[in-house]
């Protein structure tokens, strides 16, 4: 039986060489943890959706003792999120450094303007 639902990934655990079993947060299900075969992973390009803190569609098949990952795709990641914060410019253009500005904290706008 298959099950679709969206979730995060809020823990992954390394099983043996070749498995990975991940605890999903689902909005349908609650905590589902299921098994993601590395080959699997691999050829699906799967690798990224078992990430720790990754938001993805998933499809689970349950089997008699436990779910495996059948498929799964990104809808977005946590990590992302800076993305955004540059495109709010929270800060704004100077934001004061203690660091003498090669802390990388200044955004660089591609194809901006540079203040020099």
């Amino acid at each position: 039986m298959n099950i679709e639902t969206d979730g995060l990934v809020i823990k992954t655990q390394k099983i043996g060489e070749t498995d990975t079993l991940i605890t999903v947060l689902t909005s349908k299900y609650g905590l589902i943890r299921a098994f993601v075969r590395r080959s699997t992973a691999v050829k699906s390009n799967m690798l990224a959706t078992t990430q720790l803190l990754s938001y993805n569609d998933f499809v689970f098949y349950k089997g008699k003792n436990s779910y495996s990952v059948t498929s799964a795709t990104p809808k977005a990641s946590f990590f992302k999120l800076n993305e955004d914060i540059d495109a709010m410019d929270i800060e704004g253009e100077d934001h004061n450094c203690q660091c003498g500005g090669n802390c990388g904290h200044h955004h660089h706008h591609h194809g901006g303007h540079h203040h020099g």
